[in-house]
């Protein structure tokens, strides 16, 4: 049961960042997808840099707890949900407004 709530809670936190990142833009890092002429539809990579940022503070608390072996495959989990979950609603998806 503590497991399960230990993937819970990290996948609601990476979550949580991944549509931060998504939304705010801290690094301004896109890419195009599709150029038309008409409105470009970019993906911005700032949440799941974000996320894996995050991802890595996490295992590093592991390692200085020395529970590695015991935390890395839940972190790893929670991170690969968080990342289907963040894709599938779409987060990092743009297309700007036609002016």
């Amino acid at each position: 049961m503590k497991k399960a709530i230990s993937i819970l809670l990290q996948t609601i936190l990476l979550l949580i960042v991944f549509a931060i990142g998504s939304f705010l833009h801290p690094f301004n890092l896109r890419q195009v997808l599709a150029a038309a002429p008409g409105p470009a539809r970019f993906f911005y990579w700032d949440g799941i840099v974000m996320m894996v940022m995050i991802y890595v503070v996490l295992l590093l608390i592991a390692v200085l707890r020395k529970r590695l072996a015991a935390s890395a495959p839940l972190s790893t989990i929670a991170l690969a949900i968080a990342a289907i979950l963040g894709l599938l609603a779409k987060f990092g998806f743009v297309t700007p407004l036609a002016n």
